[in-house]
């Protein structure tokens, strides 16, 4: 489903930017991070359900979101630094300050697996869906960045699994 009238549609990559006027404490604390648009609720106050990749789904209007390439969409776990072009000085400045908290030109190192093709997981997740890409991706990194962790990131991509069979049992 597309909003004709916003140019967004489920599947889309956003970064979230707030407005001038802008007091809700969650739309500061995910200034800047990318996140993907999985419902829209047309008529709603906050119509784009945006998942990130804590889990957290939160509901967006769209003077509080901009497009970002899905070509990008490794950088997902981090707070991104965009294009500021035709953006309000508070607005850069706000963007900014939520940029340099992450290095987002030198994907960690977890993020090469070393395959003997050369393929990274984004190569093979890019032409998945949400739910499977994700599922993907923790299942080939499970473990790499944190050993302790390899548990953790086989039941989050445990995790996506069951979301895309509930996806697919409503349908």
């Amino acid at each position: 489903m597309t909003d004709a009238l916003n140019g967004f549609a489920v599947g889309d990559w956003v970064v979230i930017t707030p407005t001038e006027n802008s007091d809700s404490v969650i739309l500061k604390a995910r200034a800047g991070e990318l996140g993907c648009i999985t419902k829209i609720a047309e008529g709603d106050l906050y119509p784009y359900a945006v998942h990130f990749n804590d889990g957290a789904e939160t509901g967006f209007n769209a003077e509080e979101m901009r497009h970002q390439d899905s070509s990008e969409s490794y950088l997902f776990a981090h707070k991104v630094d965009i294009r500021t072009e035709g953006l309000a000085d508070w607005e850069k400045e706000i963007l900014e300050e939520a940029a340099q908290e992450a290095d987002v030109v030198n994907p960690p190192s977890h993020y090469a697996d070393g395959w003997s093709n050369g393929a990274e997981v984004i190569d093979i997740t890019e032409n998945l869906n949400f739910n499977r890409g994700n599922a993907v991706k923790y299942i080939a990194r499970a473990g790499k960045k944190d050993q302790d962790r390899e548990v953790e990131d086989l039941k989050k991509a445990q995790f996506y699994i069951n979301r895309e069979i509930a996806r697919l049992e409503s349908i």
